[in-house]
């Protein structure tokens, strides 16, 4: 009887101990650190860094991203399913406008385990600009235009982005690093023929999302 009780306590401890278990040999952590442009975050303007999963991604704990000092260079990410993750980071200004991003390499993050990445190197984020082009009034058939080419030339003259859209789309969107540009949108016939065109210089800055509305002026 003595030993029947005293089995009966060491499995009750047992099974006790095993209902205590938090998870954390079934997951791992990664340690991400990071570097900001060439000169780090106090000369990007960018005091806060927010390390993103991959949409549909959580930790155990049901987080998908966090938030960090951009000078403190470095975070622990816990409580990661065993298996391969890829980390998006992003520069925040003060008004939380994402000016640097860039993201971590493909890294295996194991169970019971601390993991450190290699370090991400974060770029200015690219700029947007949607180009709204319109003739007066007339449709594109109206006034015979099928194609519109689009042409974005750095400061320096040197052609950054070149494509071409259906007239009757209205707008197309351009990705562009920071920086001056000179665009020219040319409006063509079906037999590639040079009608109507429209030239226009704008800056962009980091990260902006730019929209711009034009008439389409006739060629001489």
């Amino acid at each position: 009887m003595t030993r029947f009780l005293l089995a009966v306590i060491f499995l009750s401890f047992f099974f006790v101990g095993c209902g205590k278990n938090d998870g954390s040999l079934e997951t791992g952590s990664a340690i991400i650190t990071w570097q900001v442009g060439a000169r780090g975050c106090e000369e990007a303007n960018t005091p806060t860094i927010r390390v993103s999963l991959p949409f549909g991604l959580t930790n155990e704990e049901g987080v998908s991203s966090w938030m960090q000092s951009c000078a403190s260079e470095e975070i622990t990410i816990e409580h990661l399913q065993a298996r391969y993750y890829v980390f998006t980071l992003e520069a925040l200004t003060a008004d939380g406008d994402v000016d640097f991003e860039g993201k971590s390499l493909q890294t295996q993050i194991r169970a019971g385990g601390v993991t450190e990445l290699e370090p991400v190197i974060l770029e200015a984020s690219p700029a947007t600009l949607t180009l709204q082009w319109n003739f007066g009034g007339p449709l594109c058939s109206q006034v015979g235009i099928s194609e519109i080419e689009i042409f974005a030339f750095d400061q320096e003259g040197s052609l950054e982005t070149q494509l071409s859209s259906s007239c009757e789309l209205g707008e197309v969107t351009l990705t562009l690093d920071p920086g001056e540009y000179d665009v020219a949108i040319n409006g063509l016939t079906v037999e590639d023929v040079l009608l109507y065109n429209h030239v226009f210089e704008i800056n962009l800055g980091r990260g902006d999302r730019r929209s711009t509305q034009f008439e389409m002026q006739m060629v001489n």
